[in-house]
């Protein structure tokens, strides 16, 4: 048996804090507590399982959905999930790095 005081928003909201990415709560479909606004119904964020990508309010994410408990009348789910564009920065940095780096090697190459 499991017992917890913590209530579903400031559970999200720890999650974010702890782990950088954001998070839904789900209660049968519905949405019970979440780090995003706007992040609405379960069904918008696919299947279980596997991650996979998805948009909300115009901008891409990637992330998962799990279920943490079903029994009969009562499916809780959560969705653990970040967005595409802080990794698209990333890889876009790392590229301009690495051609700097072809370039001072190839202009030692030369000299």
């Amino acid at each position: 048996m499991f017992v917890s005081l913590t209530d579903a928003p400031d559970f999200a909201d720890r999650v974010r804090r702890l782990t950088g990415y954001h998070i839904g709560v789900f209660r049968n479909g519905g949405l019970f507590a979440s780090t995003l606004s706007g992040l609405g119904p379960r069904s918008r964020l696919g299947d279980r399982g596997e991650p996979h990508g998805f948009s909300l309010s115009g901008e891409d994410y990637r992330g998962r959905v799990e279920s943490l408990r079903d029994r009969q009348g009562v499916s809780l789910e959560l969705a653990v999930f970040h967005s595409t564009a802080e990794l698209s920065d990333t890889i876009s940095r790392n590229r301009l790095v690495i051609g700097l780096l072809l370039l001072a090697f190839l202009a030692l190459a030369m000299a």
